[in-house]
C-alpha cells in the first residue's frame, strides 16, 4: 500500500468518525456527556494573544517562604508581586536596586517554583506626582522619567533569572486618595483619561525592551455598577476604563486586570455584593457581573483582542475566621468562582490571599490548610488543564461542563440552597465533593445541594 493511499484512508476514517458523532448528537440531544459521542463538543475560542497558562492564581502577601510548598502543592500558576518605583528612584535619575532586594527575592522564589509572576508597577516617587496628589498619579511632565524607569526595570526583570513578562500598571488606580490613587472625583471619568495618557507612553517603552511583554490595566476596583447604581452611591469611579479608552489608549494595553469581592451574608448562609446587585441565587460570584460590564465597555468601543484577568477575588467577612459555616461556604464559593472564571474565559483568576484579608485566608492562624485550600487544590487538579464546553440547562441548578482530554466533567450546585434530585444521562465513573472526597454512586441518581459536586465520566 502506498503512503499516499494510507493517508487517504486515514483521512476518510477521521471524516466518517466525525459524521457519526454529529449524527449521534442530533439524535440524542444536548444533555448527555461527551463520552457517549451524543453530540458535537464545541470548545471555546482562545484569542491568539491570550496567555497560555492555567487560570489558578494566588496572592502570597505575607506568606512565609517556608510555606511555599503549600502553594506549589495546590497547583498555583499565577502570583502577583508589588514593585516600588519610589524605592528604586528616590531622586530623579538615581537607581538603587538594592532597596528592593526583598521584592527581587519574591520574584526569584516564584520563578524557581514555576509560578508566573505579575509585577505591579506602582509607588510613585514624591517628586514625580501630579500636582495635588500624595500618591499614584504621575505628573504629565514626569512621563519621560517614567519611561526611563520602565525601560531600566524591564531590562532588569525581563532577563534571567527573573523572567518577568506581565506588567500591571498600578493597583486599583480607579481609587482616589489611596491604593492606586489615580482617581480624580471631579473629572468626568474619574481620572481615567490621564491614566490612559500614561499607558500611551508606558506601553511602547515596555514593548521596546520586551516585545512579548503583556501590559495590564491595573487591577480595577470597580466599586459599584454605574449602569444601575445603588441608591445614594456615586459610581463614576467605575467609568475609569472608559476614560482611558477616550484618551486613545486602546492600543496601549494587552489585558484588563480587575478585582471582585463578595461578602458573607450570615442571615442567608450565602453571599452577595449589593454594589453590583449580585448574589448567590441570581448572578453568582460578582466577578462574572464585573467581567460582563468590562466586556461591554470594550465591545462598545470596538476594542477587540483584549483578555480579562481577575487579580483579586475572595469571600470577605469580618471576624469570621474559624467559623464553621463561613469556612465551608468560603470553600464552596472558591470552587464556584474558579468554575465561572473558566466559563468566562479569563486569562487568570487569583484568590486574595493565601494568608487572608478579612477572613479570606486559605490557612488558619497556625498556617495549616483550611477547607478552602483543599477546594482550590481539587479544582486545580480537575479543571486546570480542562477546556470549558458549555453551561448546562438544569432546573434550579448551576451546571458547567468541561472536557479534559477524553474525560467529561460536570460541576453542579443548587442556587436556591435546596436539595435537587436529578437524573444523570449515564452512570458516572466518579463523584467528588469540593475537597476531592469520593462520594457514593447511585446509578444515574444524584441529589445536588448548595456545595458543588464534580461528576466525572471517563472512557
Amino acid at each position: 500500500m502506498t503512503q499516499r493511499l494510507q493517508k487517504t484512508i486515514l483521512f476518510a476514517g477521521v471524516i466518517l468518525t466525525l459524521l457519526v458523532s454529529i449524527l449521534s448528537g442530533i439524535r440524542a440531544g444536548s444533555a448527555s456527556p461527551a463520552r457517549l459521542n451524543s453530540r458535537t463538543v464545541f470548545l471555546p475560542v482562545v484569542r491568539k494573544d491570550s496567555p497560555r497558562s492555567t487560570i489558578f492564581g494566588m496572592d502570597l502577601t505575607s506568606l512565609p517562604s517556608a510555606k511555599l510548598p503549600l502553594v506549589v502543592n495546590a497547583g498555583v500558576s499565577w502570583v502577583r508581586i508589588t514593585s516600588s518605583w519610589a524605592k528604586v528612584e528616590p531622586t530623579p535619575g538615581s537607581r538603587d536596586w538594592g532597596a528592593v532586594a526583598a521584592i527581587e527575592q519574591q520574584i526569584l522564589d516564584a520563578v524557581s517554583n514555576h509560578l508566573t509572576p505579575i509585577l505591579i508597577v506602582e509607588d510613585t516617587p514624591t517628586w514625580a506626582l501630579k500636582t495635588g496628589f500624595h500618591c499614584g498619579a504621575v505628573a504629565q511632565e514626569q512621563f519621560p522619567a517614567l519611561q526611563a524607569f520602565l525601560t531600566d526595570m524591564v531590562k532588569r526583570y525581563a532577563a534571567s533569572p527573573y523572567n518577568v513578562r506581565y506588567w500591571e500598571m498600578w493597583n486599583e488606580p480607579d481609587v482616589a486618595e489611596k491604593l492606586g490613587c489615580w482617581g480624580t472625583p471631579n473629572e468626568p471619568y474619574y481620572g481615567g483619561e490621564h491614566y490612559g495618557e500614561m499607558l500611551k507612553i508606558a506601553y511602547p517603552a515596555i514593548k521596546a525592551v520586551q516585545p512579548s511583554a503583556q501590559v495590564l490595566v491595573g487591577g480595577l476596583l470597580l466599586d459599584c455598577d454605574p449602569r444601575n447604581p445603588p441608591q445614594g452611591k456615586d459610581c463614576t469611579s467605575s467609568t475609569f476604563l472608559t476614560g482611558a479608552l477616550q484618551s486613545g489608549a486602546a492600543n496601549s494595553f494587552d489585558g484588563v486586570s480587575f478585582h471582585a469581592y463578595d461578602y458573607y451574608a450570615p442571615s442567608d448562609g450565602m453571599y452577595r455584593n449589593s454594589n453590583w446587585n449580585s448574589a448567590w441565587n441570581t448572578t453568582g460570584p460578582v466577578h462574572a457581573v464585573k467581567a460582563d460590564y468590562l466586556t461591554s465597555l470594550l465591545n462598545e468601543a470596538n476594542v477587540l483582542k483584549k483578555y480579562l484577568i481577575n487579580t483579586e477575588f475572595a469571600l470577605l467577612c469580618d471576624n469570621c475566621s474559624g467559623v464553621a459555616n463561613y469556612e465551608n461556604l468560603k470553600a464552596a464559593y472558591l470552587a464556584q468562582g474558579y468554575i465561572v472564571a473558566l466559563a468566562k474565559g479569563y486569562a487568570g483568576n487569583l484568590w486574595y490571599s493565601m494568608m487572608g484579608w478579612r477572613s479570606s485566608g486559605l490557612l488558619n492562624s497556625n498556617l495549616e490548610p483550611l477547607p478552602a485550600y483543599y477546594a482550590f487544590r481539587f479544582a486545580r487538579q480537575q479543571l486546570g488543564e480542562a477546556q470549558y464546553v458549555q453551561k448546562l440547562s438544569l432546573d434550579g441548578l448551576d451546571g458547567y461542563e468541561f472536557k479534559r482530554n477524553t474525560t467529561t466533567i460536570w460541576v453542579l450546585w443548587a442556587k436556591d440552597l435546596q436539595t435537587h434530585p436529578i437524573s444523570l444521562p449515564e452512570t458516572p465513573d466518579a463523584i467528588f465533593d469540593i475537597s476531592g472526597n469520593a462520594q457514593p454512586i447511585d446509578g444515574v441518581n444524584l441529589s445536588v445541594a448548595a456545595a458543588p459536586w464534580y461528576v466525572v465520566w471517563t472512557p
